[in-house]
């Protein structure tokens, strides 16, 4: 049924405008039958030349109108436009803005984050007390080694030793770092002993037994160093030795004033109160 009633109507349209083709076809060929009259005031049913020239000035108005009318409408529809085209630009500068934002922040991270995975990083690790021979003096020895990717530049360390009857002391002062140019490869590592030592109390010098100290030895103290990617590094370190470790070694060749005025390295803790840090 639909397909009829389609059919039916489509059939309607096109004999319309065949016929309204038609009816212009046999206006045009049989010519303009109202004469035109050159006196208005004809009454033989003519068209005047006043009445055309009226037809043309409504016709230009009309015209006009519609020109001013679509001008105006044009005008809106640019303001129109423009405005949606500036919101569109605002718009798509805060977003590219912060795209920009993230973009530098992603790379600034992962640039950190290269850097540290590629940095020097020093340890110092403990490696005993024993008497520094001729000077009547305490030192404990350590090892600094370079745990990093590049090499450490600059290697530079402040060092000493301190009795302290507390187990639990915090207090660490650092003193003025020694300045060397000593560079270590990745891996590479050098032992070092404290620039300042404990001197043996006076009454045990001669002594042949364990010396007597109570409380515990401190080795403390700060590596600085640099390196290719301008790195200015950093390690605090601090080891408690318990003095009554005095003569009690791991190593069965070593034995009497040597052994006696030693604490085996370990023996050694990392001072968990204080001291250690890296930066």
């Amino acid at each position: 049924m639909r397909k009829d009633w389609r059919f039916v109507f489509w059939l309607g349209l096109v004999v319309i405008v065949v016929g309204i083709a038609v009816w212009a076809s046999w206006r045009a060929t049989s010519g303009f039958s109202v004469p035109i009259c050159q006196d208005a005031s004809a009454s033989d049913h003519c068209l005047s030349y006043d009445e055309i020239r009226a037809w043309a000035d409504r016709g230009r108005e009309l015209s006009s109108r519609v020109a001013a009318r679509a001008n105006n409408w044009a005008a809106l529809f640019i303001a129109i436009f423009t405005a949606v085209v500036a919101i569109f630009v605002v718009r798509l500068w805060r977003s590219t803005e912060k795209l920009w934002t993230v973009i530098s922040r992603t790379l600034q991270q992962a640039e950190q984050t290269s850097r540290k995975e590629l940095r020097a990083y020093v340890s110092v690790e403990p490696l005993g007390i024993t008497e520094y021979a001729g000077h009547h003096l305490l030192v404990g020895y350590f090892k600094v080694r370079n745990i990093g990717k590049i090499p450490a530049r600059d290697v530079s360390i402040y060092s000493t030793i301190g009795l302290d009857a507390e187990a639990a002391r915090k207090d660490f002062p650092i003193g003025t770092a020694r300045i060397s140019p000593t560079v270590l490869q990745p891996g590479a590592e050098m032992e070092f002993m404290s620039y300042e030592g404990y001197p043996i109390p006076a009454d045990q010098l001669d002594s042949e037994e364990p010396l007597k100290l109570g409380g515990n030895l401190y080795v403390w103290g700060e590596v600085l160093y640099t390196d290719e990617l301008n790195t200015m590094g950093w390690t605090a370190f601090c080891h408690r030795y318990p003095c009554e470790m005095f003569g009690v070694s791991a190593h069965e060749a070593s034995a009497g004033r040597a052994r006696n005025r030693s604490i085996d390295r370990k023996f050694a803790r990392h001072h968990e109160e204080a001291g250690n840090e890296a930066g």
